[in-house]
C-alpha cells in the first residue's frame, strides 16, 4: 500500500459492530424496528392480543371462583358455619345443637364479626291453589342482615319483623301463586309429631340468585322452633371478612365442645367446590395451551419476518456482520417488539380487569346459566379479579415467544450463507304434584245478628253437619272435562274429631283406608300394606283427588280453625235470604288453612248448613259447597247429598251422597286405632 493512499471508509454496519458490538447491536435492532413499521406493528399488535387476553382470562377465571364462593357464602350458606358433626353427614333437625351456651365463648375468637342461629327443615308449603315439598330456613331476622344479603334483596313487601311472617322467593311465591299479606301454611315433621302454621307472606325476594329465588323459604326462628319442636338450633353462623373464613373455622374450633365443628365455606360449597377446583385445573390446561400456541405465533410472525428480509439480512451479513451476530439481531428485534407489546398489553388487560372487578358485565352474561343451573349457586353479579400475578403470567408467554424466536428464526438468520440469501426472494404466512285445594282471603266486617251467639250458630252448624256418631256408605262421583270417576266407601264417625273411611270400590282401590283422630291423619296404602301419617294440613287437601277435603266429610276443624261473625246478606254474594243467616269465617293466627274466609248459609229456624263460599285472599270464590237432602234424626237435620265445585276450574266438580245410614249407635274406641286403620271396624 502505498503512502497517501486512503482506505476506503467501513459500511455503518460494520463501523458500528467494530466500534462497540454490543450497542451497535441494540441500536441496530431498535433501528430496523421502525425502518419496517407495518411488520413491526402486526407484531405489536399480536404480542399486545395475546397479554390483554392472558389477563382477562385469568381475571374471568379467578372473578368466577370468588363469586361462587361469595354467592355461597352471602346468599345461601355462611362464611363459616357451625353445626353438629351427625348435622353435616344428615342435615335433620334431629341433628340440631344441643345448646348454643358457647356461643359467649365466640366474642373472644379474634376475625368474627357477628354469630345468628339458624334453624333449617324440610316442610311442605301450601297455598290456595298449590302443595310442594320446600327447604324452610328459620332466622333472627335482626341478627340475619350481618350475615346473609337476602333482607336486602327483597324486591316486594318488607323483610321480617316477628313471629307468624314468612319471606319467600319470587320463583316459591310464584309456582304457589302467594301475594304480599296472603296467608300459606307450612306443615312438618316436629319431634313431637307432625305440626302445621298459618304464616303471612310479608316479603318476596330477588336475590340474584337462582337457587335463592327458586328456593327460598324464611321464617321467624321462632316459628321454626313451634313447627320442629327444636328449642335451640341446626346451625349458629359467622359473620367474617372475605378470605378469612378457613383462618377464622380454625380459631373457633379451639373454643368448641366435643361433637360440634365450624367449617369455612369453602368447605361447605359441597359437589361445587370439586367443580371450581377441577375448572380451575382445566383453566391451567388450557392457559398453557394457549401458552405454547401464543408463543408460536409470535414466532412464527417473527420467522415470517426473517424470511421475508433474506435479501436485507444477505446484504447485512456481505457487509461482515458475523452469522451469530445476525441470530442475535434478529432475537433482539423480537425482545424489542415483545416488550413492547407486553407493555401495551398489561395496560389494557389490568384496565379491562379493573372494569370486570368495579362492574357487573359479566353478570347478565351468566343470567340464563344461573336459571338452568341453579344448584351452581352462581348469582347475576359476576366480577372479575385483578391480581398481581397476572403480570407474571402474561411474562411467561412472552418470554416463552423471545425463547423461540431465538431458537427458530433467529438460528435460521445466524446460518443464513450469503451467496444464497443474495438469490433468495421469500414469502410466508395462521341450564306439584298440583293439588287443587280452595283457598285464604281478608275477611270484611259483618253485620251483628241480634239475640245470637254467633260461636253457638256455627257449634250448631257442625252438629247438624256431622250427625253425631253414624255409619253409613259414602258414594263419591267425580266429575271432570271427559270422564266421571266413581268411589263406593265405607265410613264411622264418632260427630266429633275421629272418623275411619275405607274404600270398598272400584276393586283397584279396595282396601285403601283413611283415619282422622284429632290432629292426626293417616293414610293406609293396601298394596304397600303400609300407614302413612300426614301432615294437620293434609286435612284441607283433596280426598282422592276429588274436590272434597278431609275435612268437608269428617271432624271440626272447622270450629277450631276459624272466627265466627255474622254477616250482612249482601257478603254471601246474593245468595243469602231473610231466612239465612250468613256467617263469615276468618282463620284464627297460625291456622293450618289456606281460607282467608268462609261464608256459610244458614237455615234460620233449624241452624242447618245450606253451603260454603270458600274465598281465597284476593276476595274471589274458589270453592263452593252445597249441602242438601236432609235425614231427620232426634232434631237434627243431617245432609245426605253433599256438591262440591271447584271454581277455578270448569267443569270440576264432585258429588257425595251418604246412604244407608246409622245414627246414635255405639261407636267403640277400637274403630279408631291403627289396626282398625288396616283390618277394619266391626
Amino acid at each position: 500500500m502505498t503512502q497517501g493512499t486512503r482506505q476506503p471508509a467501513p459500511a455503518p454496519a460494520i463501523s458500528l459492530m467494530r466500534s462497540s458490538p454490543a450497542m451497535a447491536l441494540v441500536r441496530l435492532a431498535w433501528r430496523n424496528l421502525w425502518r419496517h413499521r407495518q411488520r413491526t406493528i402486526l407484531l405489536l399488535v399480536v404480542v399486545t392480543y395475546v397479554t390483554f387476553l392472558t389477563i382477562v382470562y385469568w381475571s374471568f377465571v379467578d372473578g368466577y371462583a370468588e363469586s361462587v364462593v361469595e354467592s355461597y357464602a352471602r346468599y345461601i350458606i355462611a362464611p363459616v358455619r357451625i353445626a353438629a358433626d351427625a348435622w353435616y353427614e344428615d342435615p335433620d333437625p334431629e341433628n340440631h345443637l344441643s345448646d348454643l351456651a358457647f356461643q359467649q365463648a365466640l366474642a373472644d375468637v379474634p376475625g368474627i364479626r357477628a354469630a345468628s342461629p339458624r334453624l333449617q327443615f324440610p316442610a311442605l308449603l301450601q297455598s290456595v291453589y298449590v302443595t310442594q315439598g320446600v327447604e324452610v330456613v328459620g332466622v333472627d331476622p335482626a341478627g340475619e342482615p350481618r350475615l346473609s344479603r337476602i333482607p336486602g334483596k327483597v324486591a316486594e313487601g318488607r323483610w321480617l319483623a316477628g313471629p307468624g311472617e314468612i319471606v319467600l322467593g319470587q320463583e316459591v311465591a310464584r309456582r304457589i301463586d302467594a301475594r304480599i299479606g296472603e296467608q300459606v301454611v307450612v306443615s312438618a315433621g316436629s319431634l313431637a309429631g307432625p305440626q302445621a302454621m298459618g304464616l303471612r307472606v310479608v316479603g318476596i325476594v330477588r336475590g340474584g340468585v337462582a337457587l335463592v329465588d327458586q328456593t327460598a323459604v324464611i321464617i321467624h326462628l321462632d316459628d321454626a322452633r313451634r313447627l320442629t319442636g327444636v328449642s335451640t338450633a341446626t346451625t349458629l353462623d359467622l359473620d367474617v371478612a372475605r378470605g378469612a373464613e378457613d383462618e377464622v373455622a380454625r380459631r373457633t374450633q379451639a373454643v368448641l365442645p366435643a361433637g360440634v365443628t365450624a367449617r369455612g365455606v369453602w368447605d361447605l360449597v359441597g359437589p361445587i367446590k370439586a367443580d371450581v377446583e377441577a375448572n380451575r385445573v382445566f383453566a391451567h390446561v388450557l392457559a398453557l395451551i394457549v401458552y405454547a400456541f401464543a408463543a408460536v405465533a409470535v414466532a412464527s410472525t417473527v420467522f415470517v419476518s426473517v424470511m421475508e428480509r433474506t435479501r436485507e439480512l444477505g446484504v447485512i451479513s456481505a457487509l461482515g456482520v458475523p452469522p451469530g451476530r445476525l441470530g442475535a439481531l434478529v432475537t433482539l428485534e423480537a425482545l424489542f417488539t415483545c416488550v413492547l407489546g407486553w407493555l401495551a398489553g398489561l395496560g389494557l388487560g389490568y384496565a379491562f380487569a379493573w372494569l370486570l372487578a368495579s362492574y357487573n358485565i359479566l353478570g347478565p352474561l351468566f343470567g340464563a346459566v344461573s336459571a338452568s343451573m341453579p344448584t351452581a349457586g352462581l348469582s347475576e353479579e359476576v366480577y372479575g379479579a385483578v391480581r398481581a400475578v397476572y403480570v407474571v403470567y402474561s411474562g411467561m408467554v412472552i418470554a416463552a415467544a423471545v425463547v423461540l424466536s431465538a431458537l427458530v428464526p433467529g438460528r435460521r438468520a445466524a446460518r443464513l450463507r450469503t451467496a444464497i440469501a443474495m438469490r433468495a426472494f421469500a414469502a410466508v404466512v395462521g341450564i306439584v304434584v298440583a293439588l287443587t285445594v280452595a283457598g285464604v282471603a281478608a275477611a270484611t266486617q259483618g253485620a251483628v245478628h241480634p239475640g245470637v251467639d254467633a260461636t253457638g250458630v256455627l257449634e250448631a252448624v257442625v252438629d247438624n253437619w256431622r250427625g253425631g256418631p253414624l255409619r253409613g256408605t259414602y258414594t263419591f262421583t267425580i266429575e271432570r272435562p271427559g270422564r266421571t270417576t266413581e268411589y263406593v266407601m265405607e265410613i264411622v264417625a264418632d260427630g266429633q274429631d275421629r272418623g275411619l273411611i275405607r274404600i270398598v270400590a272400584p276393586p283397584r282401590e279396595a282396601g285403601q283406608a283413611f283415619l282422622m283422630d284429632g290432629a292426626d291423619l293417616w293414610l293406609y296404602n293396601a298394596r304397600l300394606g303400609r300407614s302413612l301419617r300426614l301432615p294437620p294440613s293434609g286435612r284441607s287437601n283433596a280426598f282422592l283427588s276429588s274436590d272434597v277435603s278431609y275435612n268437608d266429610i269428617v271432624g271440626r276443624d272447622i270450629e277450631k280453625d276459624y272466627t265466627a261473625m255474622f254477616a250482612a246478606p249482601e257478603a254471601a254474594g246474593g245468595r243469602g235470604t231473610d231466612a239465612t243467616i250468613v256467617l263469615e269465617l276468618t282463620p284464627r293466627q297460625g291456622a293450618p288453612t289456606p281460607y282467608g274466609r268462609v261464608v256459610i248459609g244458614v237455615e234460620e229456624t233449624s241452624l242447618t248448613p245450606q253451603w260454603l263460599d270458600y274465598y281465597d285472599q284476593r276476595g274471589r270464590v274458589v270453592k263452593r259447597l252445597t249441602l242438601s237432602e236432609y235425614l231427620e234424626v232426634g232434631g237434627s237435620r243431617l245432609p245426605q247429598l253433599m256438591v262440591v265445585e271447584d271454581l277455578t276450574k270448569q267443569g270440576y266438580r264432585t258429588l257425595v251422597r251418604l246412604s244407608g245410614v246409622e245414627l246414635d249407635t255405639s261407636v267403640p274406641d277400637a274403630c279408631f286405632t291403627l289396626q282398625a286403620l288396616e283390618r277394619g271396624c266391626r
